[in-house]
């Protein structure tokens, strides 16, 4: 029989055990409640200032407290979030200036144990504060980027954009790295390299602009978290210049200028360019503001004595930068009784430029037009041999020279190519008092014979150009015959390329063999023999150097994909060849 002292032991054992299931459930559920895992803390240059994004992942609808401590300090709560989502963020606009801060969470949970705090991440988030200086240098495959190191950083991560987009992942290295290099057909994705790629491979930098930022990391031991230093928002990128593609003179004291409007720009002057005691000056004459069509005109005066640029400005991480176009100048515009017939292929088309848009303006045919007021044809064919062949290595069709342009111009028809490539035609050779014939470099690709120098056989690269020459030639004595100028002939040396089939990699084609054992180089000297032949034949045969607009050094950044040139090039070479006409052509 149990006595009422028997019944308080029994009492007060029950609650005791009670208290010791209530503890130790409590417990249970606090260990439960587990730290949130912190992810990445970005941080970021404001005015005057520094902010910190901390992200991490907690358990839905709790409550999750921020903590920063500076390095060696104690952690203080500085805000709160709910967790309402997989990933949660929180921004601290102000952090302290002075040294690093460390950022870590804790949650606090639903029910009735909210009153308890989960454990944290002791070792939280490190700020970086340092902020990389970055430097590129871009080419047509890849982009080199330098930057100055971080002390603290255990490596770098590289972002870019294309133009008015987003800063996108590309690639990281150590800590004892301050390179990159950013190949493009390894790292665009499929959307972009459809959208800026030639080939899949080659990026035109004069059409388009690439910017890079680069940051610092602090990793955790087992890379589960991130914290990543400040950037600069624009990120380093070169400002494009503008290309001054047309002068239309609508009166004897007034005309419209009109050029390429360039990524990133939003202030364009045009001015006029001036010698003054022996320096250049600069006259600003317009302002023209930001501008989302692809070409701008603007109203000018005329001014025989003086030349036209158009320098544009855009503002880069709060600083501004500007890039000068080349001068335009009028005082060769009184060559209008000039007709000149370009003969070639895609370099002289104006190739990769086709679109109806400026299929014409970015070749060097359009530019001698424009600044020297002559009339002119292109016959240019892309992809065109100078020889023929019945047999073709590429998997296109490529148009002969000798068969589809030379005998067409010799009837005064349009020579044979892509419909509605070409402009009709109705004049043969004996209407143009300049020929500038300019082909032979899809001649190496596509195994042609070199040939002997004396040779008519049309299947050979010599005897090609001496089909041509003999046409020219032809035409030139019978003008001479009807008291007319003689033909002027310019040949300009093959251009320098280093395109190859796999395109990723550079090849000079100067040294490379073809399989028929021939190098450009060897093409280049046929041409000069044939030319130094005729010469003395007493044609006006005439040689123009290229090797200055591309060569082995500057061809990636020349060209748009090592073989056809930027817009820049041709804009060079067209001025180039411009002068050459009216000092050493034309003259007599």
């Amino acid at each position: 029989m149990f006595t009422m002292k028997n019944k308080k032991g029994i009492l007060r054992g029950t609650i005791i055990v009670m208290m010791a299931l209530l503890f130790f459930s409590i417990k249970a559920d606090a260990d439960e409640l587990n730290a949130p895992k912190l992810l990445g803390l970005y941080t970021q240059t404001r005015s005057g200032g520094f902010t910190a994004r901390i992200t991490f992942k907690a358990d839905e609808g709790n409550t999750c407290y921020i903590y920063r401590k500076p390095v060696g300090g104690h952690y203080i709560r500085i805000g709160k979030v709910t967790a309402d989502d997989d990933v949660i963020s929180f921004t601290d606009r102000k952090v302290p200036d002075g040294c690093d801060y460390i950022y870590t969470v804790r949650q606090r949970g639903l029910g009735i144990y909210n009153n308890r705090l989960s454990r944290y991440d002791h070792d939280g988030l490190r700020t970086i504060r340092g902020k990389t200086s970055v430097t590129t240098k871009v080419g047509n495959l890849n982009t080199r980027i330098s930057w100055r190191g971080i002390k603290g950083a255990d490596g770098y991560r590289i972002y870019r954009k294309m133009e008015n987009g987003r800063f996108e992942y590309v690639g990281s290295v150590g800590k004892n790295s301050t390179t990159f290099t950013d190949v493009y057909s390894r790292t665009f994705p499929m959307y972009q390299k459809r959208q800026y790629l030639s080939y899949g491979c080659y990026l035109d930098t004069s059409s388009h602009t690439v910017s890079y930022a680069v940051r610092a990391t602090l990793r955790s031991i087992d890379f589960d978290k991130i914290s990543l230093s400040p950037y600069d928002k624009d990120g380093y990128y070169k400002l494009n210049a503008p290309v001054i593609v047309d002068f239309d003179q609508t009166s004897l004291d007034s005309g419209t200028l009109s050029f390429t409007s360039v990524p990133y720009a939003n202030l364009y002057l045009v001015q006029l360019k001036y010698k003054e005691k022996g320096k250049t000056r600069y006259y600003s004459y317009a302002s023209i503001y930001r501008t989302h069509e692809a070409y701008v005109d603007c109203q000018v005066p005329v001014r025989k004595g003086l030349d036209y640029c158009v320098r544009a400005f855009a503002d880069r991480n709060g600083k501004t930068i500007s890039a000068r176009s080349r001068a335009f100048t009028l005082k060769y515009r009184n060559y209008s009784v000039h007709n000149i017939l370009y003969i070639g292929d895609s370099i002289t088309y104006g190739s990769p430029y086709k679109t109806d848009l400026n299929r014409y303006i970015f070749s060097y045919p359009w530019r001698v037009m424009e600044l020297t007021g002559s009339n002119y044809y292109n016959a240019a064919i892309p992809g065109a041999t100078m020889a023929y062949s019945p047999v073709s290595t590429a998997p296109f069709h490529r148009y002969r020279i000798v068969k589809d342009v030379i005998p067409r111009i010799s009837l005064g028809t349009t020579p044979n190519a892509v419909p509605g490539l070409l402009e009709p035609n109705h004049n043969t050779f004996d209407k143009f008092d300049t020929v500038i014939l300019y082909a032979g470099t899809n001649d190496y690709t596509d195994l042609i014979p070199i040939g002997d120098i004396n040779s008519m056989d049309d299947k050979t690269y010599c005897g090609a150009l001496n089909t041509a020459l003999d046409a020219i030639e032809k035409a030139s004595d019978k003008r001479v015959k009807d008291g007319r100028t003689p033909i002027k002939v310019i040949m300009p040396d093959l251009m320098y390329s280093d395109r190859c089939t796999s395109f990723e990699h550079r090849q000079d084609r100067f040294r490379t063999k073809n399989a028929l054992g021939y190098t450009l180089t060897s093409y280049n000297k046929a041409r000069n023999n044939v030319l130094k032949k005729y010469r003395r034949q007493g044609l006006h045969v005439y040689n123009f150097k290229t090797s200055s607009f591309v060569n082995e050094k500057n061809c990636p950044y020349t060209t748009a994909d090592n073989l056809h040139m930027t817009k820049y090039t041709y804009e060079k070479m067209g001025d180039a060849l411009t002068r050459y006409l009216v000092n050493t052509v034309w003259p007599d």
